[in-house]
């Protein structure tokens, strides 16, 4: 009996306590720049992902990728004044899906083993019929990410 009182206690505190700092990496400090949803034809899906831009050599590179499927969002982005110089762009595109409108809830930006990585959650999608996919822009230090 005492056995599986201690067991239990060791569970709970495990459940806890959930993820250390060390799970997670350092945190960097990030701001939201730009999101929204966007709206186009199943055919020409963008993968769910999140992307870590370094220059803006990789930015026009990543941006055909919008424009495939949504020129005026494509067109907004190729507007979007960033210093690349100090930052990094961090790029996070949604699930898609046949109903309106999921949002992106970033919980952090951590520095793992020398990568970036984001934890985001997506809130899935609401009631109304309308093929949607979210997007959402951060940016980070570059003096904090490496």
């Amino acid at each position: 009996m005492c056995l599986k009182k201690l067991s239990f206690g060791i569970m709970m505190i495990t459940l806890f306590t959930g993820c250390t700092k060390e799970e997670l990496g350092d945190p960097i400090p990030y701001e939201i720049i730009f999101e929204g949803q966007t709206s186009y034809a199943e055919q020409a899906i963008i993968p769910e992902q999140y992307l870590l831009i370094k220059n803006e050599t990789d930015w026009d590179n990543f941006i055909p990728e919008i424009e495939r499927v949504d020129t005026y969002l494509a067109e907004d982005l190729r507007n979007l004044n960033f210093d690349f110089i100090e930052n990094y762009l961090i790029v996070i595109i949604g699930k898609y899906y046949n109903y309106c409108c999921s949002e992106i809830n970033v919980n952090g930006v951590f520095k793992e083993n020398k990568n970036i990585v984001v934890k985001y959650s997506e809130s899935g999608p609401g009631g109304f019929t309308a093929i949607s996919q979210a997007y959402t822009l951060l940016t980070i230090s570059k003096a904090d990410a490496d």
